[in-house]
């Protein structure tokens, strides 16, 4: 297979190539390639060609099924992504070798490629993690109702095995509620979420990542403290990696003002004054983006606010929602936008994809910048937006995908 008249465009380089692709795996770049005898050409000309994006994700309404996987996975691919970091807190629980075995045999299937993340707790004990991760598992996702040894044991597991551990930094005690707690959320009468629920738990994280020498992400980080508390346990040689939803970067609590669940997520949206601090840190401290997909029944969406369940539906726009408000108007360049989404996700999990050069698994979209997409979704934040620029094709392991009917 041979791209051609295309511009390619990763985390390091923007410029006129041609792509041969053989065995799924990307052998030539070169400004001009002449096809072999009977080698099948793809024209992307006024196209740009970059690495299919890499994203972390639950099923519909968390039920962990073949029909859920499904339907995420068509999601996903009309989106531009290519690869499904899947999260463990599901019906059922990816904590056994049954379930990862599952998740194996439908991306034996399936065009798309999901990546199980394991729980480290099963039946109120520790998991088998060695055997979790021998057969497949990528990361252990952990949380802070877990006790600390236990948590002190499963990052010595995960410096162990030399996997990176997920935490998801929320004292339960301190986030039972549904708007981030401001003057807004007495407003309007509705329980808030205090700041400090996210960023006492980033230091106990921190704390423990410096300790055990392991490597940690932290997957939704919205608070301005937890940025200044990463920062000076970096300092100190901790390896940690921040992820924040796109969706806090373009939206602000005041969006809920009208009790709208569109808005409701979690964790909830901020400020305005955090806002514009997550968009001056997305060429610096911020490691990684997600669209924070969690999408749920729009029946648990319809109903008054605080009964509302949290929750996004954005994977079928991913790439042209990030381009549409973060690269149209120049707040960072395609260039980083495909770092945030896709080469840092790919070095995190030890992927062979992520970027465009030889030897990378030919994992790429096809995106024509001058078209458009349109959402339509009533229970959507981005309802009825017309948002620049179209997946018109993808290739995963060299083989080509129509978006338009992925699976």
């Amino acid at each position: 297979m041979l791209l051609q008249n295309g511009t390619i465009c990763d985390h390091k380089q923007h410029k006129k190539a041609d792509i041969r692709i053989q065995n799924g795996i990307i052998t030539e770049i070169q400004t001009h390639l002449a096809p072999h005898n009977n080698e099948e050409i793809y024209d992307c000309h006024h196209k740009v060609i970059l690495p299919a994006l890499i994203d972390m994700a639950y099923p519909k309404n968390k039920t962990l099924s073949l029909k859920t996987l499904q339907t995420l996975g068509q999601k996903a691919l009309s989106g531009g992504i290519g690869t499904i970091i899947l999260r463990p807190d599901t019906t059922p629980k990816i904590d056994s070798e049954a379930m990862i075995e599952f998740i194996h045999s439908f991306n034996s299937t399936s065009n798309i490629q999901f990546i199980p993340c394991v729980s480290p707790i099963k039946d109120n004990a520790l998991n088998t993690l060695s055997t979790l991760v021998s057969n497949g598992a990528r990361a252990i996702v952990v949380r802070r109702e877990m006790d600390n040894y236990t948590l002190y044991k499963i990052s010595q597991y995960a410096s162990m095995l030399e996997i990176p551990l997920i935490a998801s930094p929320q004292d339960l005690s301190l986030s039972d509620g549904v708007i981030d707690e401001s003057e807004l959320s007495f407003e309007l009468g509705l329980p808030g979420v205090l700041g400090i629920a996210q960023t006492i738990e980033v230091a106990t994280f921190s704390e423990l990542a410096r300790f055990s020498r392991i490597e940690l992400v932290f997957d939704a980080i919205t608070e301005r403290q937890s940025f200044c508390i990463i920062e000076e346990f970096k300092k100190m040689g901790a390896k940690l990696i921040t992820q924040t939803p796109i969706h806090h970067l373009l939206f602000t609590h005041k969006h809920c003002s009208d009790y709208d669940t569109r808005f409701k997520l979690f964790p909830p949206l901020k400020d305005e004054d955090t806002r514009a601090f997550l968009i001056q840190n997305l060429n610096s401290s911020i490691d990684m983006l997600t669209s924070l997909q969690s999408d749920t029944y729009k029946s648990a969406k319809d109903q008054v606010f605080e009964n509302a369940s949290f929750g996004i539906n954005a994977f079928a726009f991913y790439f042209a929602l990030g381009y549409e408000f973060l690269v149209k108007p120049k707040i960072i360049d395609l260039s980083r936008f495909s770092y945030l989404t896709s080469y840092a996700q790919a070095k995190l999990f030890g992927l062979n994809k992520g970027e465009i050069s030889e030897g990378r698994d030919a994992d790429l979209i096809i995106v024509d910048l001058d078209s458009h997409t349109f959402v339509k979704d009533a229970f959507n934040p981005y309802d009825n937006q017309t948002l620049q620029s179209q997946i018109t094709g993808i290739f995963l392991n060299g083989v080509s995908i129509n978006p338009n009917n992925p699976l």
